[in-house]
């Protein structure tokens, strides 16, 4: 009898099922009009022959730059824009996953005008916007989270050893990105998103920078936190971080590792992250237990202990990441 009622409503079904899938479909609008929430513009008017510097703020390294129209607007691999032709048109330039865009208005040539090159500088959006698309549109997804299971681990510091901000450099993945919008400061910061062990090596690689002279590490806190996009690299880790910290000590600074910090295993699944705080503990055990003379800062327990505001699962609203930054600077700031 059910059979036969499901056949006879055969067509009325398929229209329940086109409704049903129109209605899926509006679901995830809004999650695609919030990622375009990733992107940040800045105006810049200049006349014919006139020349500016772009410049994202605190970002040093080199950026590929793009004018949509060259024949309006050129520019360089350094972020140096030149006037061609009067119209407008837009330059952008991608930085950890936000995309700045410069609208530029050119203006035709002006008698006796000065060529001279200004700047213009446009400071860094807020990364946490750029890790969850759906930050804002649902406040269920940014939750205060403490169910995870505490790593049984400690914070291994010499008291008598006290740093500056100044004299602390930040070496990190996308988490230290966060932390450096949410908390700016005097400190170093190398990092950027998705990272791992092989970035660490090849990208940053800590000793070229030392024999150029562009990092002078001498009577300075040098804290290590990398992992979570990587974590069976555990073993590669100790192996290259006791081998740097030998380097590092030699040349009078003082190496510390910070525990990989928890995550929400609920949000970070429905996110498609494939990390787990299971595999985070077992990286971080193995880490503390093979690193030698590194002091060990232990934000794991710590947020596990005060609880912790992910926006995705995995990274953290600002007053989380200005969380772990104060206890970093508790175990080792002056």
């Amino acid at each position: 009898m059910i059979f036969k009622e499901i056949k006879a409503k055969k067509t009325y079904s398929r229209l329940i099922l086109l409704i049903a899938a129109l209605m899926l479909a509006m679901v995830f609008i809004p999650v695609h009009a919030q990622a375009a929430s990733a992107v940040k513009t800045k105006k810049v008017t200049m006349r014919v022959g006139q020349k500016v510097q772009l410049k994202l703020k605190g970002v040093d390294e080199k950026l590929k730059w793009k004018s949509l129209n060259k024949k309006k607007v050129s520019v360089k691999s350094t972020g140096l824009i030149t006037a061609k032709k009067k119209g407008k048109t837009t330059v952008r330039v991608n930085y950890d996953g936000v995309t700045y865009k410069f609208n530029v208005t050119v203006k035709k040539r002006k008698k006796g005008q000065k060529n001279t090159v200004k700047t213009v500088t446009v400071a860094l959006k807020n990364v946490s916007t750029s890790f969850a698309s759906s930050e804002e549109s649902s406040s269920s997804e940014k939750e205060t989270f403490t169910p995870a299971k505490y790593a049984g681990l400690k914070t291994i510091v010499d008291e008598k050893l006290k740093f500056q901000p100044k004299n602390i450099v930040m070496i990190g993945d996308s988490r230290f990105v966060g932390m450096k919008n949410a908390v700016g400061g005097k400190a170093t910061w190398y990092c950027k998103i998705s990272m791992g062990l092989s970035w660490l090596q090849e990208t940053v690689n800590i000793p070229k920078l030392i024999k150029q002279k562009k990092l002078d590490v001498d009577g300075k806190a040098i804290v290590f936190n990398l992992g979570v996009n990587d974590l069976g690299n555990v073993n590669n880790y100790i192996s290259y971080l006791n081998s740097l910290g030998e380097t590092l000590r030699k040349k009078g600074a003082t190496v510390y590792f910070m525990t990989v910090n928890p995550i929400n295993d609920k949000l970070a699944s429905e996110k498609n992250y494939k990390v787990r705080n299971k595999t985070v503990i077992s990286f971080n055990k193995k880490m503390c237990a093979g690193l030698k003379g590194f002091g060990i800062i232990d934000t794991y327990d710590e947020l596990v202990f005060q609880s912790f505001t992910t926006v995705d699962g995995v990274h953290y609203d600002a007053s989380t990441y200005r969380t772990i930054y104060s206890y970093m600077l508790k175990c080792i700031g002056a």
